[in-house]
């Protein structure tokens, strides 16, 4: 049992993961993730924290969202710029909602596909964090590296599925993923 393997070599889990998640206590923790979320991202954590990937295959309606949005936070906690990747771009929004949800509105998406459902919107449909400009995409192709101001990339699967080989866009994703934690 991963999670007796957790307890057993880091102590009680919703502790260990509070201290991850860098919340005040175990109680503003449990505000916002509930019990089952905070065991998978206890189990996701541990994994990648040992350089391992780790599947989160909840069940629709058990809180993915919310999880991913709590490794987005350990990311940055960590020093590592989280990528997260979606199938389609109307689910940023989603992700907004849960990171918003744990206190982490202030984290800014770099948005790497350009459609218009790609925006970022509240739920009364107002902008949130629109897409990049023209000169930030820019530094994005050239440096593979995030523009000042934004604290991890979003972008669909398709944006990674091109089949060009000179695709801008997925060499520097590719750059940009060697130093980063993948969250799909």
């Amino acid at each position: 049992n991963v999670l007796g393997m957790i307890e057993q070599e880091k102590g009680p889990i919703d502790q260990w993961v509070r201290q991850q998640l860098g919340f005040p206590t175990v109680d503003d923790m449990q505000r916002v993730l509930s019990a089952e979320q905070i065991d998978g991202v206890a189990m996701a954590i541990y994994q990648m924290g040992r350089g391992r990937g780790f599947i989160l295959g909840d069940m629709t309606g058990v809180g993915k969202g919310r999880q991913l949005a709590a490794l987005i936070k350990w990311s940055l906690l960590k020093g590592r710029v989280p990528v997260y990747v979606t199938e389609r771009s109307l689910l940023f929004s989603d992700m907004y909602r849960d990171l918003r949800d744990i206190g982490c509105s202030h984290l800014r998406p770099f948005i790497l596909n350009a459609d218009r459902e790609a925006k970022v919107t509240d739920q009364q449909s107002s902008v949130v964090y629109d897409l990049p400009s023209a000169s930030e995409m820019e530094h994005f192709r050239r440096c593979s590296t995030l523009p000042p101001g934004y604290d991890f990339l979003m972008l669909t699967y398709s944006q990674l599925m091109r089949r060009e080989s000179s695709n801008w866009k997925v060499a520097s994703v590719r750059n940009f993923i060697k130093d980063s934690y993948l969250l799909m």
